[in-house]
């Protein structure tokens, strides 16, 4: 089954090449190595009327990819990525499921599908996380996922950029992501499709995030 994630995720993908976002302050330790991204972009969109599972709600949901190479966008869109073999990256999403477009403020950072569900849906906004380390070896490839709790928060979001702070441990002591980003807009992904890969993959404890169409090669 696939899992839900509405809100923050953390993973690490790429796709094509765009020098012009920003990475910002964010730094940290992500199985074992040291991360520094060297992108981070986002995603605003919404609100859109998704249905999964019997229930149908209005969605938003802002998306933060802090990755280890360039042209980072595609991961929100594109069916299939190429990613740095041997590399990490961070992915967040932030979900509204009260109808308005995701604002400024600070979200609570949940490990997993079920824990999300239970925390967006009484309150209107919650964020879920993961990290994602990708093999050494190349071709096609698959990333092990840690879980990430904390927080992050959006301090600014204008139709270029979105400003702000994430604060994140890993976990199974995977390692730590913090400090202040600076994130270029890239454009919307079709929210629904991505909502529903995230809530399909509930059951199995920890997120992993469904961007990319879950298609991925190691280079």
């Amino acid at each position: 089954m696939r899992r839900m994630m509405l809100c923050a995720a953390l993973a690490a993908v790429a796709c094509g090449s765009d020098s012009t976002k920003s990475a910002g302050g964010v730094t940290g330790t992500i199985s074992g190595k040291s991360f520094t991204p060297v992108e981070t972009v986002a995603f605003n969109a919404g609100p859109a009327s998704c249905s999964f599972a019997g229930t149908t709600l209005s969605i938003s949901a802002l998306g933060l990819a802090f990755s280890p190479q360039s042209g980072s966008c595609g991961l929100f869109t594109t069916g299939a990525c190429n990613v740095k073999a041997g590399s990490s990256a961070a992915l967040l999403f932030v979900a509204n499921v009260s109808g308005k477009p995701v604002g400024t403020g600070t979200y609570d950072v949940v490990a997993s599908p079920e824990a999300l569900i239970g925390k967006v849906l009484p309150s209107g906004t919650a964020a879920i996380g993961t990290s994602e380390t990708f093999p050494s070896s190349t071709g096609a490839c698959t990333a092990a996922a840690h879980g990430a709790v904390g927080s992050v928060t959006i301090t600014s979001i204008d139709a270029s950029r979105v400003k702000g702070h994430v604060d994140v441990t890993l976990g199974e002591g995977a390692g730590s992501v913090k400090g202040d980003f600076d994130a270029s807009l890239c454009a919307a992904p079709e929210l629904c499709s991505l909502i529903v890969g995230y809530v399909g993959t509930a059951g199995n404890g920890v997120a992993s995030s469904p961007v990319c169409g879950g298609g991925f090669t190691c280079q």
